[in-house]
């Protein structure tokens, strides 16, 4: 696998070419049921699908930072609508980093300044977060329209409650100071809520899953480390970023880093981890009880998971010296032991 560094702002961005050892059973396609192939329709060229949400009830939202654009789909790929502020609100600096369905199926677009647009479940206008409002690396929402976000700042790294417009209400978290650096710079672990408002949040650096209530109080922490897993062994000494660009391959090689984090049904949290020759897969509930019996390898990284569902990128071959549209590939995991 190609590991490939990009800055965006202050946090720096891990892209992957995959071309991964044969020697890695990817078992989770022996796994996995494939549910179907969602091509997007031709009328919308995409260049990139950097970040995708689902919501059954209003479709798919697609963010392509190649176009810089967002688009809504139907389930079946249909194209519904252009998510953009450039018709209701001329001027906007139009630059999306990644886009978000809320509880009721609305939009939230983090924009890479002014930093958030709000839109309805058609993809028609709301208006602009607050302007006290900070991208977050990663968010969620409450049913009561809430938004927490996962935020690595100069002053520490936080999460930050808000309202429906971005304006903060408390900060919370646990954060280890050893790592401080490593965690303010790299993008990864995750951040979701459940049904009963309950906020789990996880570091790039190990799998320990932080409960909270939706106060921000801690309920309890579980981790379960792979056998596969290699720790990262220090942090980051230095602030400069031609000097972290050095150092990072070095400290991060052959280490294992928490990719991402999915709410993957109602009950059940996927925990996706980099091992750099490839990707692994853990499933536990929201007790905190680790629901398979053997662990999982992938080739990719997961591009989403709701609903039961986990959502993969796959990008046709050429036709007619064209390159179509990236298609997204569906499957459900067969044997969960959802105790």
């Amino acid at each position: 696998m190609k590991v490939i560094y990009l800055w965006a702002g202050l946090h720096l961005i891990i892209l992957y070419s995959v071309n991964i050892s044969q020697e890695v059973n990817f078992n989770f396609y022996e796994n996995a049921k494939y549910i179907k192939t969602i091509t997007f329709s031709e009328k919308i060229l995409i260049g990139n699908i950097n970040f995708l949400d689902v919501n059954e009830s209003v479709g798919i939202l697609v963010t392509d930072r190649i176009a810089g654009e967002v688009y809504l789909f139907e389930e079946s790929g249909n194209f519904i609508n252009k998510v953009s502020p450039v018709l209701c609100y001329p001027g906007f600096n139009w630059r999306p980093i990644f886009s978000k369905f809320d509880k009721k199926g609305n939009i939230l677009v983090i924009n890479g300044g002014p930093w958030g647009f709000r839109f309805d479940s058609s993809g028609n206008c709301i208006g602009p977060m607050d302007i006290s409002f900070l991208p977050p690396v990663h968010l969620d929402f409450l049913s009561n329209g809430q938004l927490v976000g996962y935020y690595n700042l100069d002053d520490g790294n936080q999460l930050k409650m808000m309202n429906s417009i971005g304006e903060k209400l408390f900060s919370f978290g646990n954060f280890p100071d050893e790592y401080k650096n490593l965690i303010y710079r790299l993008e990864g672990g995750g951040i979701v809520v459940d049904k009963h408002n309950n906020i789990y949040q996880v570091n790039v650096i190990n799998p320990e899953i932080f409960k909270f209530n939706s106060e921000g109080q801690l309920i309890n922490s579980f981790a379960k480390f792979p056998t596969y897993f290699r720790h990262v062994e220090k942090d980051l000494k230095q602030n400069n970023p031609a000097q972290i660009m050095h150092e990072l391959p070095i400290l991060l090689n052959h280490k294992t880093l928490v990719h991402g984090l999915f709410l993957y049904d109602e009950n059940i949290l996927l925990l996706v981890f980099d091992n750099q020759k490839f990707f692994g897969l853990q499933f536990v509930n929201t007790s905190g009880e680790y629901l398979l019996n053997e662990e999982l390898f992938i080739d990719q990284p997961v591009l989403s998971a709701k609903k039961g569902k986990i959502y993969l990128l796959n990008q046709p071959d050429l036709k007619n010296n064209f390159l179509p549209n990236p298609e997204i590939e569906v499957y459900e995991i067969m044997e969960i032991n959802s105790k």
